[in-house]
């Protein structure tokens, strides 16, 4: 196994080498290189975040998924980072992690968009991106998804009180009451 000095970024001190999981295979989902450990300074971030988005890459290059959306659990992580750190340092080398992950993400993207596309960026528009703007701005999505959970709990709630009125001898039962 792999390890990997880290930082303790409370002390300022190096701690012992830390096990680090191996990686077997492409198709294994790598959280493990967004949450390794990295020393507190921009650059060290930077580079960190570059290689963690090389891992997603490879990840997404042998054509598997994670259900739900991958980088938004490694922002929400990241996030709490933040609110974590406890030194100029750690919050530098974060801030490094994320620029470096999305500076390589951005030359990808620019790759793809240059050689593929889909309806949804064909058809957009600055109007239409800015509406999509506006109504997030607004709650409009919130909105709609609280309106479908809450028609579907509805229609929940009647296909359960017609199974139970439709059990035998239900009718009869609530006839003689």
């Amino acid at each position: 196994m792999n390890t990997a000095n880290v930082y303790d970024f409370k002390t300022g001190n190096n701690l012992q080498q830390t096990p680090v999981p191996p990686v077997t295979s492409a198709n294994v989902y790598p959280h493990w290189a967004f949450a390794y450990p990295v020393a507190p300074d921009y650059g060290s971030g930077c580079e960190s975040g570059k290689a963690s988005a090389l891992a997603f890459l490879k990840y997404l290059q042998s054509g598997h998924r994670f259900s739900g959306g991958s980088l938004q659990s490694v922002a929400i992580d990241w996030a709490y980072e933040l609110k974590a750190a406890q030194s100029d340092g750690e919050l530098s080398a974060i801030r490094g992690k994320m620029v470096g992950m999305f500076a390589l993400l951005e030359e990808w993207l620019a790759f793809a968009v240059q050689h593929g596309s889909t309806d949804e960026l064909r058809n957009a528009t600055e109007d239409t991106i800015r509406a999509m703007l506006q109504d997030a701005a607004e709650g409009g999505p919130t909105a709609r998804y609280q309106a479908k959970a809450k028609a579907e709990k509805s229609e929940a709630a009647r296909k359960a009180a017609r199974a139970r009125w439709d059990k035998p001898g239900a009718r009869n039962a609530s006839k003689s009451t």
